[in-house]
């Protein structure tokens, strides 16, 4: 809309399916919903953020006596966040500080089961706040350029239930951090090679996940 703001649409699917002794579970789901990003005219300050609605589809069989049970059940679900990054140059040193706000709720309605049993409405909001400052830092190499990445942030989340799912709290309520590492390399003729990792539940004992993700960009 302007050289220092855009808007678009974002979708999003994802899956999911998950087995538990006797129990098994499976959905799908999809968001979708605009989002922007914006920057101040002549400063480094940065601003975006996205309204996103969906629901999920969801199937769950139980192992019993008589045999298994299959029941079928939708949920509605929104995704709203809003970031502020601002960016301070040292030489080729390049520090990015943030702070960012989510908001997450999905809930399901009450439906009767297979059995004509009435199975109550619950759902769930969880809402984050998280500052962070994060880095790049360029290396010139003889064969390509070399970025190293990383950052920490810390993250406060809170969440509550209603229904069968306020008995369930997240063991992500309370205060953590997070830390990134990455690097990519870029090589001639458009190709870079990245890779990253994170790890997250830095000051709980009871939560903890990490990742690391590898990738091939080529520009034509």
């Amino acid at each position: 809309v302007s050289p220092d703001a855009l808007v678009g649409i974002m979708l999003e699917f994802d899956k999911l399916s998950q087995s538990d002794g006797a129990s098994s579970s499976e959905g799908d789901g999809y968001l979708v919903g605009p989002y922007f990003v914006a920057k101040l005219p002549n400063h480094p300050l940065l601003i975006e953020g996205r309204l996103l609605t969906g629901q999920t589809e969801n199937q769950v069989s139980v192992v019993g006596v008589g045999g298994t049970a299959t029941e079928t059940f939708d949920t509605q679900r929104t995704l709203a966040s809003i970031k502020v990054a601002g960016q301070l140059n040292y030489g080729e040193l390049v520090l990015t500080p943030s702070l960012t706000a989510t908001h997450l709720r999905d809930a399901q309605d009450a439906f009767a089961n297979t059995r004509g049993n009435i199975v109550a409405a619950q759902g769930i909001e969880v809402n984050s706040v998280a500052p962070g400052l994060n880095f790049a830092q360029p290396v010139s190499l003889s064969n390509g350029e070399l970025m190293l990445t990383g950052g920490i942030s810390g993250i406060w989340s809170s969440s509550e239930g209603t229904g069968f799912a306020s008995s369930v709290a997240p063991t992500t309520d309370g205060q953590r951090a997070r830390i990134t590492l990455g690097a990519s390399f870029a090589l001639p003729y458009g190709v870079v090679l990245s890779t990253g990792t994170f790890y997250d539940g830095i000051g709980v004992n009871d939560y903890e996940s990490y990742g690391l993700d590898l990738g091939v960009q080529m520009q034509f």
